[in-house]
């Protein structure tokens, strides 16, 4: 067995483990305990797998509650849900908070006040992808190019702000928005010049990529990271590690957004304190879930605080010395 099929498998048994320890709870534990939702993403996907690993180690580890996964569209919908009342706790990446309760695009015309950070887990890393042997030596040099966007928040969110870094209006490139599949079809068949996607490293796709097609990864400079991030304050130095593709030899300077896990601000205190504590000194379950769920836990707790933190995480983290950014 291959190590995705492996990881889908262990992922697959961890949602069925976490749907079954919800379904073996009596009707007085059920009375007892308060039950709370957890939005995480499409079945299967990865939002999906850590919300119901979440909700397993929440309910063998958190006093009084029991916590389920419940299937969204993402990040944006769980948003609006929380603010509704109708969902408790939700994964999205730090954009959508952010926009969210400062009343920005997409929002705009729905200012939310009523979420409220709990931590932070594993980044999506930029990743800008050109033939090894064209010219294409930064963003600045896309100009004019047919450039692959990611769908997704990539094409109005993410990537304009990089693009504006150095002096690349959006209007100066021909996109082309594809799904990650698509996208590196299109790059691997000369359809485009640059690919430009937001995700884990190593990325399956890009790993089939370079596996038939010699292709470079652009250096973010330092200068233009430093300007993002002053303009978008979600956003983190993130660098591709030297290795983590054949094609990257020395570590690779690039921007991440990190994956967070938000609540609703009237949430009891006392139950977001023991979800809290749960998730960060039991996090070795969930990287069991998945490696990449294994990431919300200490070592990223209090990053990238871009809203409020709410009062019963903020407990738990003066009581464990766990410093709060923001």
């Amino acid at each position: 067995m291959n190590k995705q099929k492996l990881l889908n498998a262990v992922a697959v048994a961890a949602i069925a483990g976490a749907i079954a320890g919800t379904a073996g709870l009596s009707a007085a534990d059920a009375r007892a305990d308060v039950q709370i939702s957890i939005g995480g993403g499409s079945s299967g996907g990865l939002y999906y797998i850590t919300a119901a690993g979440m909700a397993r180690v929440i309910e063998r580890h958190a006093d009084g509650v029991v916590a389920t996964a419940q299937v969204s569209s993402g990040g944006a919908e769980n948003t609006r849900l929380m603010e509704q009342g109708s969902l408790d706790c939700g994964l999205m990446t730090a954009d959508t908070p952010y926009a969210a309760y400062n009343a920005l695009d997409p929002f705009q015309d729905e200012q939310m006040q009523n979420i409220r950070y709990v931590t932070r887990g594993y980044s999506s890393t930029l990743q800008v992808i050109v033939n090894a042997d064209g010219d294409v030596e930064t963003v600045a040099d896309l100009r004019g190019k047919r450039v692959g966007l990611a769908v997704g928040q990539t094409p109005r969110v993410w990537f304009p702000p990089v693009a504006a870094a150095y002096g690349l209006e959006m209007t100066e490139i021909t996109p082309f928005v594809l799904g990650i599949g698509e996208l590196m079809t299109s790059m691997r068949d000369d359809n485009i010049d640059a690919a430009v996607y937001w995700g884990g490293a190593p990325t399956g796709a890009v790993m089939d990529l370079e596996a038939g097609k010699d292709i470079r990864f652009l250096d973010i400079s330092a200068e233009a990271i430093e300007e993002v991030i002053e303009n978008e304050p979600y956003m983190i130095p993130l660098p591709l590690a030297a290795g983590v593709y054949d094609s990257v030899e020395e570590e690779t300077s690039s921007l991440g957004i990190p994956n967070v896990l938000v609540c609703r601000a009237d949430l009891d205190d006392e139950v977001v304190y023991q979800i809290t504590r749960a998730l960060m000194e039991h996090n070795e379950e969930l990287a069991e879930v998945h490696p990449l769920a294994g990431q919300f836990g200490p070592e990223n707790a209090g990053k990238s605080v871009v809203i409020p933190v709410h009062d019963g995480a903020l407990r738990y983290y003066e009581e464990a010395g766990i410093a709060v950014e923001g």
